[in-house]
Parts: structure tokens; sequence; C-alpha cells
């Protein structure tokens, strides 16, 4: 694999050693892959961090950091993780805020369940803040819901856009890396 021999994201000896049993198809693929992917999980978090879903914020962050650890890059993958324990910690936040509104069953529930266990099996099924919260209550009025929309949009206010535009622009910058790899894998 000596012949990847320019790369500025990628660790390159952490993607040599890992990559050093596949042929140069198999990596234009994966590379391949990833070109497909990241502008559909950047359009994605965009279009959440819009609709104030901090769930679908940390999947998506989340889901993205993955290839980027896959390339062995720090930055995308730091800026990725980043942004997906920022939502983690802000979904607390929000819930923890809105407690005093919801029935015991909520209060147990937060105390049951530690805060990964918490979103990883109770809010991210649901998909969002508000179909989760919704199931502790008859009706979610039109009160609560804007109050849940204005607790998550301040949220998300709170430096949101700038780890996505780092995670936006340090991605894009591994993709055309990767791009440049493929077309000298493939020369």
């Amino acid at each position: 694999m000596n012949h990847l021999n320019f790369m500025y994201m990628i660790d390159k000896q952490e993607f040599n050693n890992n990559f050093q049993y596949f042929d140069a198809a198999t990596i234009v693929d994966v590379i391949d892959l990833f070109a497909i992917q990241q502008p559909e999980l950047i359009r994605l978090l965009e279009q959440h961090i819009a609709e104030t879903n901090l769930v679908q914020i940390k999947f998506f962050a989340h889901k993205l950091r993955g290839p980027c650890l896959q390339f062995f890059d720090p930055v995308s993958s730091n800026h990725g993780e980043i942004m997906e324990e920022a939502a983690n910690r802000k979904i607390i936040e929000v819930v923890d805020l809105l407690i005093p509104d919801y029935p015991d069953s909520l209060r147990d529930m937060r105390q049951e369940f530690d805060e990964i266990d918490l979103i990883q099996k109770k809010i991210a099924p649901r998909l969002s803040l508000k179909a989760f919260l919704s199931g502790f209550t008859d009706s979610f009025s039109a009160e609560k819901a804007l109050k849940l929309e204005d607790l998550e949009k301040n949220k998300i206010a709170d430096g949101m856009p700038l780890m996505f535009a780092d995670l936006k622009a340090s991605s894009s910058e591994l993709l055309a890396e990767l791009l440049a790899m493929k077309k000298e894998l493939i020369s």
C-alpha cells in the first residue's frame, strides 16, 4: 500500500495498517460508499438542526462519525463525537427541565435508567423528544409542545451550529482526500 502517499486528514500509518490486506477495488468501493453517505448525512444533520430534533442530531452525528473512524480521520471523528455527546447532554437537560411537567412515571424512568440507557433504550426509538414525551400524557398540549420546541431551539442554538460547521467542513475535507486517493488507486 505504499502508493497511498499523500494524506492530510487521515492517519496514514493507521489507514495503511488497517487496509493493507484489501485490494484497490475494495478500498475504492469503501470510498464510494462514503462519497454517497457523507453528503446525505450532512443534509440530514442540517435538516434536524432546523427542525430542532436533538434525538436525530445525536443519531446522525454518530452515523457520520463511524466512517470517519473507519478512515482513521481523528479530526472528523472528534467533531462527530463532540456533536453526538453534546446532543446527548442536551437531550438529558431538556428531559430534566421538563420532568416537573410530567407524571411520576417519567421521574421514575429518569431515576431507573442511567443517561445513556435512557437515551438508547427509551428516547431514541421514539425518534424525537416530542414523541417520547407524548407517551407520558394523554394529550400533548400546544403549551407543552411550544415549551419543548423552545427548549430544544435554545439547546441547539447553544453551540450546535458551530459543531455542525466543524463536522461538515472536516468530513468534507476527508471526502475530498478520499476521492483524490480513489483517483490515485484507479490510475
